[in-house]
């Protein structure tokens, strides 16, 4: 059995990388993508110490990694919350689930630092012994003991067990409703009532491992007790991984809840808004293909790219695109739409990338001006800045781009 659960682990970390590769790191699945590598580390981790007799490799991985996790319960935490309230910044406040983490890494930093190769091997020859808990009697803690670290780690992994099943409670409306998006609900509620089954067998297995390791203090007696739920920790863990291939569109990226309907549509920061310059909204623009146009199309509802349309319709409206730092992020906060969402839009289904199509409403704006005299009284940089160009050079440029002439040439045509 730990045998599958050893290639179990390689799976993990396997998916967890290919999540990265294709959905990119700014996403909600980099929150997916770091609980799967932590884990299946982290079992790793439990399995070396447990079976391994390789004294070189205890001596390195025996000591101070098992403190990551103190990472799983966080990184499932924000996914969850992410994939139901389309919230993948993170902020000051999320730093709190990371405070046993920082608390037990400070404890144990100090010996890492200062432990020389005979005392770390003399750590590894304690885990490979049947007692390997005379380990406990090295304080590698600062401010933590053993026993307390183990207890933490339950404690711990309940915690955000509940925290889950508290969100899906929260949201439980999105998930069950039957209004539009019935079948990718579906899909996304089949997705975290299994994530959240899966995360709570494993917090619950870690609780078992805990209280056996502080009444067994014995390698053998250890192992011979956790034995049957190595079976169960196995099928929990194979079952995540399975389930996460069976659901492609939740390992390539799918449209998180709030994409599916819309009462109240998530409000970005707008920090996050004006975190995307300009450069790098046209890099993202030219990075979209017709590969990722199919990929986000079959969970579009016609009603929501409606919606999408009518929104940007309404900052026309408004001439919202005056503004000179108006980028794709700047009207993704505006209209309280996520980035990606707009991104597909423009590019898949108005087939036009937003800068273009932004500057077409500035120079459209412009011709107004100057076919109703406003040369008269502003000079051209004053009718370009008041268009929402930066700068003279940017006007003439677009104006070159769109029209075919510059603004002189326009305006001296505009007189004839």
């Amino acid at each position: 059995m730990s045998f599958l659960v050893l290639y179990m682990t390689y799976t993990g970390m396997f998916l967890s990388l290919l999540i990265l590769i294709y959905d990119g790191y700014r996403g909600i699945n980099r929150y997916l993508a770091g609980f799967l590598f932590i884990s299946s580390f982290y079992i790793y981790l439990q399995l070396i110490i447990a079976y391994s007799k390789d004294e070189a490799l205890l001596s390195v991985f025996g000591i101070g990694f098992p403190t990551l996790y103190y990472l799983a319960g966080p990184l499932a935490y924000l996914y969850v919350r992410g994939m139901l309230m389309d919230k993948n910044q993170f902020d000051w406040k999320d730093t709190l689930h990371f405070l046993p983490l920082i608390l037990v890494m400070a404890g144990i930093l100090p010996f890492i630092l200062s432990a020389g190769t005979e005392e770390r091997r003399e750590v590894a020859r304690m885990i490979m012994s049947d007692h390997w808990t005379g380990v406990a009697g090295i304080r590698q803690n600062k401010f933590l003991s053993t026993v307390q670290n183990e207890l933490l780690k339950a404690v711990q992994g309940a915690i955000y067990a509940v925290l889950l099943w508290r969100l899906l409670y929260q949201n439980r409306d999105k998930l069950f409703s039957r209004r539009q998006g019935g079948e990718h609900r579906s899909l996304i509620r089949k997705w975290l009532l299994i994530f959240c089954s899966m995360f709570s067998l494993l917090a619950m297995m870690r609780v078992v491992y805990s209280w056996i390791l502080l009444h067994a203090p014995a390698k053998s007696a250890f192992l011979a007790m956790t034995s049957p739920f190595h079976v169960i920790g196995a099928i929990g863990f194979f079952g995540l991984n399975v389930a996460l291939i069976a659901f492609p569109g939740i390992l390539y990226g799918l449209p998180v809840m709030p994409a599916l309907f819309r009462k109240k549509r998530p409000v970005a920061p707008m920090a996050e808004a004006e975190a995307i310059s300009e450069s790098e909204a046209a890099e993202s623009e030219a990075a979209e293909s017709e590969a990722t146009g199919a990929r986000y199309a079959q969970y579009f509802s016609a009603d929501y790219l409606r919606e999408i349309e009518a929104a940007i319709e309404a900052c026309v409206l408004q001439e919202q695109y005056l503004e000179e730092n108006w980028t794709l992020a700047r009207l993704a906060f505006q209209v309280n739409i996520p980035y990606h969402h707009l991104s597909y839009y423009f590019n898949c289904v108005k087939q036009d990338k937003f800068i273009e199509w932004r500057n077409r409403l500035k120079v459209e704006f412009a011709c107004r001006l100057l076919r109703e005299g406003k040369s008269q009284d502003q000079t051209l940089e004053a009718i370009a800045a008041a268009c929402g160009f930066g700068s003279k050079a940017t006007f003439n440029r677009s104006f070159r781009q769109i029209l075919g002439m510059t603004p002189s040439e326009y305006l001296e045509n505009v007189k004839k």
